[in-house]
């Protein structure tokens, strides 16, 4: 499969995805919520090691769990990479 494009909202960070993601996950947390501005927010995930990511502040985020992720977001329209 052809690798995938993704790109912030401003279009100033983008990011190439290696084809579908192994894993997409719907998530009702609160933090998501607030991430996605709507009642439930999407992620997918790839292996890091798949990845080459933009030089974006990281906002690492906890759960309740313990459990953490780490964001990278664009500084200047605030989108989540």
């Amino acid at each position: 499969m052809s690798n995938i494009q993704a790109a912030c909202a401003c279009g100033a960070h983008a990011v190439s995805l290696p084809g579908a993601p192994p894993r997409v996950t719907i998530c009702f947390c609160a933090d998501c919520r607030l991430r996605a501005g709507a009642p439930f927010g999407i992620a997918t995930y790839y292996p890091s090691d798949t990845l080459v990511l933009p030089e974006l502040p990281v906002r690492r985020r906890v759960a309740e769990s313990g459990r953490w992720l780490d964001e990278r977001h664009c500084p200047a329209c605030g989108s989540v990479l």
